[in-house]
């Protein structure tokens, strides 16, 4: 199971909007804007709560409380949506602890988190896709759930950290050509991979436009895709938006 801090859930905002892009249903760049800031806040007053109950689920696995920690999973996908939640009783299930033993199950459970911004989930579905594992073997959606579950990061995440070290002169020469070259492969990367609904890589997209990373910074389209990807489950944007929405050239 992971550490809590680094996969903590997000909640679940809006989900009828989840493949509507942010400035969609005819509303204004600041209404939507102001809508964005709305459920970036939502998400962030509601984090104590979903951190609080996934460490009571830590401690009940530490303890191997493997039933006990299943209702609290249940539970905690129930009142507060965690996709963290959900992916644990996804492995509960895969491995029979606490449960009777169900890879169909666990297949629900690992969909229901990957949907939600899970990017482990992401991986695991992927891969029962990839082998027929709970499921039937589809190569199409174990490929569909590779982009969400690993590319952002180990495709255009890798790239464009190597642009960082051009950029930086680290472990190599300074090179800003290169720089660019690798920083805006990156972002080429993620454009592509966002033709789908893909919630890591609208929040990779959305910091590269806030931070002017192989684009020029725009404000505005940082938003609009840091505001898809809180839609589609990844809570690292809410602290994001809440950090470019007040200022910056649009």
């Amino acid at each position: 199971m992971p550490a809590a801090g680094g996969a903590l859930a997000a909640a679940v905002l809006l989900p009828l909007l989840l493949s509507l892009p942010v400035w969609a249903a005819g509303a204004s760049p600041l209404a939507a804007e102001s809508r964005c800031a709305a459920e970036a806040q939502h998400y962030l007053a509601r984090r104590p709560r979903v951190e609080e109950a996934e460490r009571r689920i830590l401690r009940l696995l530490a303890a191997k409380r493997y039933p006990d920690a299943a209702r609290e999973m249940r539970s905690a996908v129930a009142s507060l949506h965690s996709p963290w939640a959900a992916y644990a009783l996804a492995q509960l299930y895969s491995a029979g602890l606490g449960v009777v033993r169900s890879p169909r199950r666990a297949v629900h459970w690992y969909r229901w988190a990957a949907e939600r911004g899970n990017t482990l989930a992401a991986r695991q579905l992927a891969n029962d896709y990839l082998h027929g594992t709970g499921t039937v073997r589809s190569a199409a959606r174990a490929a569909s759930w590779f982009r969400v579950g690993v590319a952002p990061e180990e495709l255009a995440g890798s790239t464009a950290a190597l642009g960082a070290k051009y950029a930086a002169g680290a472990f190599m020469p300074r090179n800003p050509a290169m720089a660019q070259y690798y920083q805006g492969k990156s972002v080429r990367i993620l454009r592509r991979l966002i033709r789908q609904p893909n919630g890591p890589a609208e929040f990779a997209l959305g910091s590269a436009y806030a931070d002017g990373r192989g684009v020029d910074r725009n404000r505005s389209r940082a938003l609009n895709h840091l505001c898809r990807a809180l839609a589609l489950g990844v809570g690292a944007a809410a602290v994001r938006i809440g950090q470019i929405g007040g200022h910056g050239d649009r």
